[in-house]
């Protein structure tokens, strides 16, 4: 079975390193959705989709970040990619450093131990 892999990054005013991990997903062949949680400035990217998302404390939920996460990722895999039946997601926060091909060897865990 071929998983299509997507990544959200939940993010705040980490630029810099948002901007660098949103690279490395996508040139591991991920699909990146950033959820940009009211950054003083917008996050931008040619190479992601990002959702803006002006929550501030005490209103400000991290779950609730994922949700808007997920539920994007589900619509646009269905809208966009009905070759593949399946699709696996990782969560990541924007300062986080991760080796090269991590998405893919979590989606090969999923598959094996289903």
């Amino acid at each position: 079975m071929t998983f299509k892999q997507y990544a959200i990054i939940t993010h705040h005013n980490r630029h810099e390193s948002c901007t660098n991990l949103v690279g490395q997903l996508v040139a591991d062949g991920v699909e990146v959705v950033v959820i940009d949680n009211a950054s003083e400035t917008a996050f931008k990217s040619d190479l992601a989709y990002v959702i803006r998302n002006d929550e501030v404390a005490p209103e400000f939920n991290l779950s609730r970040l994922w949700n808007i996460g997920l539920h994007s990722v589900n619509f646009l895999h269905h809208v966009k990619y009905k070759l593949f039946s399946e699709y696996s997601v990782t969560v990541f926060n924007d300062d986080v450093s991760i080796p090269e091909g991590f998405c893919d060897k979590m989606t090969r865990a999923i598959e094996l131990h289903e």
